[in-house]
């Protein structure tokens, strides 16, 4: 039986020490491939025809739905020279109503393009989930942007302003409307390296605790377990930078290890007492 359970011990480590290279490899392959922008072709264009508008996602916010960004408007040269306020309204996302907001066009001699002065703080509601889902916090959105007055775009571009995520440019889709509104839908996810950390920690301190229940001797359990308590919860300092909130996943992991080991512990010492 020792033997074998030897066996099963060598063979269950190496399993777990490929499926970590594995793991690490693909996180940095998806992570080294990230594109700070993405670009959308709605059509043809040429230096005669180009227009686009930008969005820029941002930080998300710490308890709701939503990511912080902005939106920036370029008409091309086709739009003519005058100065314009343009109505930029966002479709209503649950649990969220529309949103509307304005920009202001001037004509720029250089570019020869009507664009916008500066770009307009606008949200990005999520579809599903919040930040207290850390470290399993990617996020998905889709949306209907229309603009008043409204030209035709030639170009979308998504750009990502958050270090913490990467926007798969692949899975970015655009579509125009029958009403010249323009349907936008992308992920954005977490940075794969962040995600397989935290769970390397939890399981990591998991083995930990069954090695404390059961391997431990009874008179070296008092300092082993205040230990246990004071690194596991140093382990959030390590991800402190990414999580703006309390509690998260991550958190409620490492309060059940907590719990986990009490209960064990005591159910240990009552079999050895009875």
């Amino acid at each position: 039986m020792r033997k074998t359970f030897k066996v099963v011990l060598l063979v269950v480590s190496l399993g777990l020490l490929g499926c970590f290279i594995y793991a690490l490899t693909q996180a940095l392959r998806v992570r080294n491939s990230a594109s700070l922008s993405c670009s959308a072709r709605l059509g043809a264009s040429n230096v005669s025809d180009f227009s686009y508008f930008q969005i820029e996602v941002k930080d998300q916010h710490a308890t709701e739905p939503y990511f912080d960004g902005n939106i920036f408007l370029n008409y091309g040269n086709m739009a003519g020279k005058n100065p314009i306020r343009v109505a930029i309204t966002r479709s209503a996302v649950s649990p969220y109503a529309r949103s509307m907001v304005f920009e202001d066009l001037q004509y720029d001699n250089s570019s020869t393009n009507l664009l916008g002065t500066k770009q307009v703080d606008m949200s990005f509601v999520r579809l599903t989930g919040s930040h207290m889902n850390f470290p399993f916090d990617s996020a998905n959105f889709d949306f209907t942007l229309s603009f008043d007055p409204s030209p035709v775009f030639t170009t979308v571009l998504i750009r990502n302003s958050n270090s913490s995520f990467f926007i798969p440019c692949e899975r970015v889709t655009v579509f125009r409307n029958t009403d010249n509104s323009y349907r936008v839908s992308f992920p954005i996810q977490r940075n794969p390296l962040v995600v397989l950390t935290a769970v390397v920690l939890i399981l990591a301190a998991s083995v930990f605790l069954f090695a404390i229940v059961f391997f431990l001797k009874s008179e070296a359990l008092p300092t082993a377990i205040a230990s246990f308590f004071f690194s596991l919860w140093s382990i959030r300092t390590i991800l402190g930078s990414e999580m703006k909130t309390f509690p998260t996943y991550f958190d409620l992991a490492i309060l059940s290890l907590c719990v986990l080991l009490v209960v064990s512990i005591g159910i240990r010492l009552s079999v050895k007492e009875l």
